[in-house]
């Protein structure tokens, strides 16, 4: 009770701007279940900059913790991402956008290098290809910016040795496709310069940062 207050009051006190609530990312069963958290925080990681290079914050996914105990909705299942929980969670928060991002699937298959000129191909190689859909709800106009929109993403690398190095062509693949996942949408808007802290006497003048809300 004591942590929901204090989220409360965190996003009280922020200032009208544009805002993102973005959802746990979901990753599919075949991926081993130790793993899913991982590979959910390395895409959720690699989507908050293009939000961030345009001035739009990003939430805390505590607030996404304090809308499940509120509501009872698993937020990590996509069967519950639907409009009207959108509008809810926008309305709810305060925010402008309410965004997710599914991973569908993750697969590898080898393939022939592509010969260069009349050469044969000199051997094959791995390609690594992640499938994944994006929604991105904007609550200003009441409706999806984008909606179940198909992003896929191939990394071909060399043969791997081991079951490790597939994994990281894998997981190449995925930040790939999820840092591209809304550029459709978010390369339309400009870029906000993020200055450099400003000093004073050798001492950084910057004011503290808003306590849970960005970047976490």
């Amino acid at each position: 009770m004591i942590v929901h207050i204090a989220l409360l009051a965190a996003v009280t006190m922020a200032p009208a701007k544009d805002w993102v609530m973005l959802l746990p990312v979901a990753v599919p069963a075949s991926i081993p279940e130790e793993k899913r958290g991982l590979e959910s925080l390395l895409a959720r990681a690699v989507m908050l900059d293009p939000f961030l290079d345009r001035g739009i914050d990003v939430l805390s996914p505590a607030m996404t913790m304090v809308s499940k105990d509120e509501s009872g909705l698993n937020l990590d299942d996509p069967k519950f991402w639907t409009h009207d929980n959108f509008v809810t969670l926008a309305k709810r928060w305060k925010v402008r956008y309410v965004a997710s991002l599914e991973i569908v699937s993750v697969e590898s298959a080898e393939s022939p290098i592509p010969p260069k000129g009349n050469q044969p191909s000199p051997g094959n190689q791995l390609d690594s290809t992640v499938k994944m859909t994006v929604n991105l709800f904007d609550n200003k106009v009441g409706k999806y910016i984008l909606e179940s929109k198909a992003v896929e993403e191939t990394i071909s690398s060399p043969l791997p040795h081991a079951d490790e190095e597939k994994e990281k062509a894998q997981r190449a693949a995925m930040m790939k496709a999820a840092s591209k996942s809304m550029a459709s949408y978010l390369e339309k808007l400009p870029k906000v310069k993020r200055k450099p802290p400003a000093k004073k006497g050798g001492r950084d003048e910057t004011p503290p940062p808003r306590p849970s809300l960005s970047r976490l």
